[in-house]
């Protein structure tokens, strides 16, 4: 086994035997599972260190370009994860977190808002909660504080921004973010 100084004891309901493998995005440990400790399964146990925000759907122009999200703050357990919203028009979006990318209740996403007036703009994340954001000078900040626990390293959420633009030349008056996938890290 390595030298146990750097690495958790305890990961949620894993605790650590040894370090597998080490690398930039993050580390592999042995990890033997407190439920079977008597059977003595080992279990492999991958965690990002740093956390990762990806883009994964485009989202539909509006009058100020297209709309992105970008972390200044990878999702870290203990740490706030901050997210950029912009270009915003009129400086005010809903940044909607979901828990899937795949369906939202019984409709597949992702899904067209076309016929909500929202032309050529899809809904990729599911609508679990949803926080007004209100910005300055065309952009706007989500925080989310991400709790002190390493059962959380790994929890996935998605997000995406509905932009308020009554230019967009839509009935809505609405565009929708590109999407993105947060992956909380240690």
């Amino acid at each position: 086994m390595t030298d146990g100084a750097d690495r958790p004891q305890q990961i949620g309901p894993y605790r650590i035997l040894d370090v597998l493998g080490e690398g930039g995005m993050g580390t592999v440990y042995l990890a033997e599972q407190r439920a079977h400790v008597s059977a003595g399964h080992d279990n492999t146990l991958g965690i990002l260190r740093a956390g990762a925000y990806n883009t994964f759907g485009a989202g539909c122009p509006g009058s100020a370009g297209m709309t992105h999200l970008e972390a200044t703050t990878l999702p870290r357990v203990g740490a706030t994860m901050t997210v950029r919203v912009e270009p915003l028009p009129l400086s005010v979006a809903v940044m909607i977190n979901g828990l899937s990318n795949v369906s939202w209740a019984t409709a597949p996403l992702p899904l067209d808002l076309s016929p909500l007036g929202l032309t050529n703009c899809w809904l990729r994340v599911s609508l679990d909660a949803n926080h007004a954001l209100i910005g300055a000078l065309g952009s706007a900040t989500y925080s989310l504080a991400v709790p002190a626990s390493a059962a959380l390293a790994g929890f996935i959420l998605h997000q995406q921004a509905l932009v308020l633009d009554p230019a967009a030349g839509n009935p809505s008056g609405l565009v929708m973010s590109d999407a993105a996938t947060a992956v909380v890290g240690l």
